[in-house]
């Protein structure tokens, strides 16, 4: 079916990169120049002199000078100089204009709760009532760093209802932004393979976010890369490391980024704490645990239990972080341990895991008689009422010194008489409140930080400033970058599933699950 467009944008065609050829600058009909004369810039100004240098003599044109010079007195070089400077900064503006190619075109697949904030009828109760993806999108659209944004679901008829929550919660709040894109599938279409019609609508080196269940990250993700598509996707980028890894490959194959949205890499204090790590000695032992408010399962309960389950969409967050905080250390024994009993009370299918617990041992690469043990909890079942969205805290203790992050409360709460109680908010994720212009002000939050990054990536690969290598040793979360947590992420599956400890082998960068009888 064809897209329904809603928005009166030019459309992807006339988006494509301009030819990269550089207009030639022309010779200047003279050599003269006056740096290289001694006499300086036409433009520079007389001042108090050197330290102990008497002032120079200053010639006025005549004894009558009004403040400004006749056309007599204008020196013929100075004139010609300022021309010069003027030819050449214009055309070197031309010219860059013209290498630059047209701002990424990007496809939003998933309409749920992270890119609209819509969720069954209406907005989320969650922190994120009017999304992440799209928000972020048109402000970034706003600012010139994205062009063309299109967004593709299953169920085309829920877009009346998205268009009419994006308009009442984004556009009426922050100055008229604009909030049209093009939809797929039409508004009277259900088609679970609609994004291929969307994505088949891209050029080379636009690209695509993707915020689907876990199941379908890499159909959708293989099918964009293939086209030469750049693509973000959620955590975990794939449920097993055998899909990780063949992602890696084609999208080396294909010249594209992918990025794993790991955006608690930017949150400024698991940052900075990550720098940190690395002068406290050799890994001794990580621990962490993040949660969610049960009301979570009324929202994932189409996919929780049966496509993912705890540990993929929350483990993922500390076990990343904790693999960028010692690159000389890599797992090598994963253990998991599950409870149950809540989530299928409240209408999740049987054996839906409630709380997810990962054991990790890791070993030093220089040194395999030094290890180390990370253990990673998460849960979904949290009291509705805890006064906070999601728990997070995780402790650190190195041979010489330990780190203790508690993410949960941040010293900013708020009670009134609607909520009942107190709520600790947490605004360096998104923050939402106008700036002081009445635009979306939230451009620091390290949500919105991590698909900037995105963004800047595509759009400086597009104009050759940049290369695949290049990103990987910045240390985003590239897929290379995120295979390690991809493995532990897949072990700890097999490990509930086959009630087993799982061994993971590496052999220059390429990562699977070895045999249960054995340590490497």
């Amino acid at each position: 079916m064809p897209p329904v467009d809603s928005t009166t944008s030019t459309s992807a065609e006339s988006n494509t990169c301009p030819d990269n050829a550089q207009l030639p600058l022309s010779p200047s009909p003279r050599s003269y120049s006056p740096e290289s004369s001694g006499l300086g810039s036409p433009f520079a100004v007389v001042g108090t002199p050197p330290r102990g240098q008497a002032r120079a003599q200053i010639t006025t044109p005549s004894e009558s000078f009004s403040g400004t010079l006749s056309p007599e007195e204008i020196s013929p070089i100075d004139i010609e100089a300022k021309h010069k400077l003027r030819s050449e900064a214009l055309l070197k503006s031309q010219s860059q204009s013209a290498k630059m190619p047209a701002p990424v075109n990007v496809l939003m697949v998933g309409t749920g709760e992270y890119t609209t904030g819509f969720v069954g009828a209406g907005a989320s109760t969650s922190d994120k009532k009017v999304g992440v993806v799209g928000l972020t999108m048109f402000d970034l659209r706003r600012r010139g760093k994205v062009g063309e944004l299109s967004m593709v679901g299953v169920n085309g008829k829920k877009y009346p209802a998205i268009r009419e929550h994006l308009e009442k919660n984004i556009s009426q709040v922050y100055n008229g932004l604009d909030v049209s894109f093009k939809s797929f599938p039409a508004d009277d279409t259900v088609d679970p393979g609609s994004y291929k019609a969307a994505i088949d609508r891209l050029q080379p080196g636009d690209a695509i976010t993707i915020f689907t269940p876990d199941t379908t990250h890499f159909p959708i993700a293989l099918y964009a890369i293939q086209r030469k598509i750049h693509v973000l996707i959620t955590k975990p980028a794939t449920k097993t490391i055998e899909e990780h890894q063949h992602l890696i490959r084609e999208s080396r194959k294909h010249g594209v980024f992918v990025f794993v949205e790991h955006h608690k890499r930017f949150d400024p204090a698991y940052s900075d704490a990550r720098a940190k790590a690395q002068k406290l000695g050799d890994f001794n032992y990580f621990y962490s645990y993040m949660s969610q408010p049960k009301s979570q399962l009324e929202t994932f309960q189409a996919w929780a239990g049966k496509d993912s389950d705890i540990s993929y969409y929350l483990n993922s967050h500390h076990v990343d972080i904790n693999e960028s905080m010692v690159p000389g250390w890599k797992p090598f024994k994963v253990t998991a341990s599950g409870s149950r009993g809540c989530a299928t009370d409240l209408g999740c299918v049987p054996g839906t895991e409630d709380t997810i617990t990962l054991m990790v041992d890791w070993i030093k690469k220089s040194d395999p008689s030094k290890v180390a043990t990370g253990v990673y909890t998460s849960s979904w079942t949290a009291p509705q009422k805890a006064g906070v969205h999601s728990s997070q805290y995780f402790h650190y203790l190195g041979s010489k010194g330990e780190i203790r992050i508690n993410q949960a409360k941040r010293g900013y709460d708020i009670a009134d008489d609607e909520t009942g109680g107190v709520i600790w908010h947490n605004p360096f994720y998104m923050r939402y409140a106008p700036d002081e212009e009445g635009n979306f002000g939230g451009q620091s939050g390290y949500g919105y930080v991590s698909f900037e990054k995105f963004i800047d990536a595509c759009n400086k690969l597009n104009a050759g400033e940049i290369t695949l290598d290049e990103l990987d040793k910045r240390g985003l979360p590239t897929l290379v970058n995120t295979a390690a947590t991809g493995a532990i992420l897949h072990a700890g599956r097999v490990s509930l599933d086959e009630k087993r400890t799982v061994y993971l082998e590496e052999n220059e960068g390429v990562w699977r699950l070895g045999c249960a009888c054995r340590r490497p």
